[in-house]
């Protein structure tokens, strides 16, 4: 091989060119391993590929049986349970994400079905001719009621004082005990309606009596405005949902003999409204008096 290596081209003292050398080299190379290691070159191949087998399984056994670590595996293991911290937080993250925006789903659609309630409440005042104030900010003795709407039918005044929950809600008697709504968002209290419904009755009830109307029924509801609204429990009387208001509201029931022309009588019932009282913003455009 050396003598090939060095003897001088026929005809001048050039070698033979390098890749002609290569390309010998490459062709003798079979017959060199097999000369030398005593394997022929598939042999070999499947040789290292039996070693690589053997290489895995041995590491796949000394984790599964905590042998030792191999250096670099402390760097390699920070790393794994950085991985992961990263992994929770993002987890972390998508959940709270995901919460926040089922509570806007649930604060619009609680927001839209109050507004759809007061739109259909004015749109059946006006089809069966009785007279709607929106809001019912009567005044008395200084303070305002903050009543939703009145209603006046033509047997009695109607005050609606809504509450924008669905879900099922479970009502309790008197005023001491709280309800409860169980919904989507899962189960919580709910401070009992009933004080706030008494406190907003008498303060109607003094502005009617200051403004010669303490002979005509007066009435507070409670409307749950939510679409999926249950009521369950011991309901006090006036506490509805949207339809049984308008049930209500369309009853001919004849209170004391009282008779009542919506419209004259609503007018009266206007004019008792608090002058400089803030209007409920979500209610404003939908108009003061049908």
């Amino acid at each position: 091989m050396e003598a090939l290596l060095s003897a001088p081209a026929r005809g001048g003292s050039v070698g033979l060119p390098a890749m002609t050398i290569v390309a010998m080299l490459l062709l003798m190379l079979p017959y060199l391993i097999k000369r030398y290691s005593g394997r022929s070159v598939t042999e070999l191949l499947r040789f290292s590929a039996l070693l690589d087998g053997m290489v895995r399984l041995a590491e796949t056994l000394r984790g599964a049986l905590h042998i030792g670590p191999k250096r670099g595996d402390a760097a390699s293991a920070a790393l794994s349970r950085m991985r992961e911290a990263d992994a929770l937080r993002a987890a972390e993250n998508r959940a709270a994400e995901s919460d926040r925006s089922r509570a806007k789903h649930r604060a619009e659609s609680a927001r839209n079905d109050y507004l759809k309630a007061l739109s259909e409440l004015l749109t059946f005042a006006r089809r069966n001719r009785l007279f709607a104030v929106v809001p019912g900010n009567l005044a008395h003795q200084g303070r305002t009621a903050e009543l939703d709407a009145l209603v006046v039918t033509r047997a009695r005044v109607v005050g609606v004082l809504t509450y924008s929950f669905g879900g099922t809600i479970e009502c309790r008697s008197g005023e001491q005990e709280d309800w409860q709504i169980t919904d989507e968002a899962g189960t919580r209290p709910l401070d009992n309606p009933t004080r706030r419904a008494n406190a907003q009755d008498k303060l109607v009830r003094g502005a009617l009596l200051d403004g010669k109307l303490g002979d005509i029924p007066y009435q507070t509801v409670l409307l749950f405005t939510g679409s999926d609204a249950v009521l369950t429990g011991e309901r006090p009387q006036g506490c509805c949902t949207r339809e049984e208001l308008f049930r209500l509201l369309g009853s001919g029931e004849d209170l004391n003999g009282t008779l009542l022309d919506p419209k004259e009588t609503g007018r009266r019932v206007a004019a008792l409204r608090a002058g400089n009282a803030p209007k409920n913003q979500a209610t404003k455009d939908l108009g003061e008096g049908l």
